[in-house]
């Protein structure tokens, strides 16, 4: 259906919300091949296949349609039911009652949304409970997930209608004004040009969320911005691209503007991915900082039209973990970062050289861990740190080695490093015992105070890769 939709003038009509059909409206001219195709055979045989398995266990079948489906396509399901003697139910008889928008619940040509899915789930479930016998299994609990994931998913609705329900420019920044901003973040990137058709009233929705620049005349300016829970970052320049970087969390951040003038580079990138939409104009990134997911991304064409409809071009880029890759050094400091350090310690130590392909990124991550020197440049250099108890500890050197020695509880450590220019010697020894991978770039070591064990020891070869993968070697204690 899709394929047809989008090369037909379908869609004019079924954004609309007329309540006089409820089928995708076919009108002369319109490639209809598809929509006027007999039942697959082997869909028929399968059909009769279920409804025998249903009968001999006492089971009714029920056919549902939870699509926007042709007349054509309605009306060839329906003929099997009734050939059948099976119960139909189609979302497309049953608009009205239902109070299905074509406008806010599809999340594409035929598919829900999740303010449509809740709007059908609460009318099939209406239908069931009215129909049949079914037991509340609400309190049995061999059900209980469901109740669990209650919550959860009660956010979820929140943060999806955030966008769903807000189609228009203005409407989406009244939504994200009104969004809990101490669980979600807000970024902004204008691309190409985002200034020639804002309004007055665009403007106020703008400064409803904490935005002080005044993009209005500013063509093809650059702009960015941040809004984290009362905190509200911007930059702007109007012949150069600015760019905002930080942490949040166990998440990094950069976020880059070019207006054309500067060269039109754009991105909103989060743990090394970049969720920009990259259309002209506001492009805006929702993260909820609970479930760890970008929740929205979408931009506006405020250079085309007033009051702009939001616009998806890359779908893929909603409801996805904003995470490293698993196993490497980045997505190793974002777990650390995560880390209860009152019942665990973490003890790191550099070895040979560690430096070389060290980032920006690696740098705002580790300073998430409470790490202050910055080891950019600094080649071959020595490093100790131990974290642990909320309290950090660290050593750094260009040409001697570095030691940290302590006591937390039972445990006594020692923590050395030795660059190559100073020698090269590095070592880990948690009560007498070395730990230590030896392996060339970043070493850890990460203790659970409670258990009194160590849980893992690896390293980071910085000094070959950008972003490396986690190494480790049998040791002999």
């Amino acid at each position: 259906v899709r394929g047809d939709w989008e090369k037909s003038n379908i869609q004019g009509n079924i954004t609309g919300d007329n309540p006089q059909f409820g089928y995708m409206d076919i009108s002369a001219g319109t490639n209809i091949s598809r929509y006027d195709r007999k039942i697959n055979a082997n869909a028929e045989k399968y059909l009769c296949e279920m409804q025998k398995i249903c009968n001999d266990h006492n089971v009714e079948l029920i056919l549902l349609c939870e699509k926007v489906f042709s007349e054509a396509e309605h009306d060839a399901v329906a003929e099997l039911a009734e050939k059948y003697g099976i119960k139909f139910i189609d979302i497309n008889e049953n608009i009205e009652e239902i109070g299905f928008s074509y406008r806010e619940d599809l999340k594409d040509c035929a598919h829900f949304n999740i303010s449509g899915a809740v709007k059908w789930s609460d009318f099939l479930g209406a239908y069931l409970s009215a129909n049949y016998e079914i037991t509340d299994k609400r309190t049995d609990l061999a059900y209980q997930r469901y109740e669990e994931q209650k919550d959860w998913f009660e956010k979820q609705k929140m943060s999806f209608s955030m966008s769903f329900s807000a189609p228009v420019f203005y409407e989406y920044l009244a939504a994200l004004a009104n969004l809990d901003k101490s669980e979600n973040i807000v970024f902004i990137s204008v691309y190409d040009d985002a200034s020639s058709a804002l309004t007055s009233k665009d403007c106020e929705g703008l400064k409803a969320l904490g935005l002080e620049t005044d993009m209005t005349g500013q063509y093809r300016g650059s702009y960015t911005a941040v809004i984290y829970d009362s905190e509200v970052r911007e930059a702007f320049a109007l012949a150069d691209s600015v760019e905002l970087t930080g942490t949040i969390g166990n998440l990094y951040y950069r976020v880059v503007s070019g207006g054309l003038t500067s060269g039109g580079n754009a991105c909103i990138e989060l743990n090394g991915v970049d969720y920009m939409q990259k259309g002209r104009g506001f492009n805006f990134v929702v993260y909820n900082l609970e479930t760890e997911e970008v929740r929205d991304s979408v931009y506006f064409d405020t250079y085309a039209d007033p009051n702009p409809h939001q616009v998806t071009i890359k779908e893929e880029l909603q409801n996805r973990k904003a995470e490293f890759p698993e196993g490497t050094f980045r997505r190793y400091l974002a777990e650390l970062a995560k880390l209860d350090t009152n019942k665990h310690g973490i003890f790191v130590s550099v070895y040979d050289e560690a430096v070389t392909k060290l980032e920006d990124m690696d740098i705002a991550l580790l300073k998430s861990l409470g790490l202050e020197t910055d080891l950019r440049e600094q080649y071959r250099c020595s490093y100790a740190a131990v974290i642990c108890d909320s309290d950090v500890k660290e050593r750094f050197s260009l040409d001697h080695t570095v030691t940290i020695e302590g006591n937390i509880e039972n445990l006594s450590y020692k923590v050395t490093s030795g660059g190559l220019t100073s020698g090269g010697n590095a070592s880990i020894q948690l009560n007498g015992v070395e730990y230590i991978q030896n392996g060339r770039g970043f070493n850890f070591v990460v203790y659970d105070l409670k258990t009194g064990e160590v849980e893992e020891s690896v390293y980071f070869d910085t000094y070959a890769n950008v972003n490396p993968y986690m190494e480790s070697r049998s040791m002999t204690e």
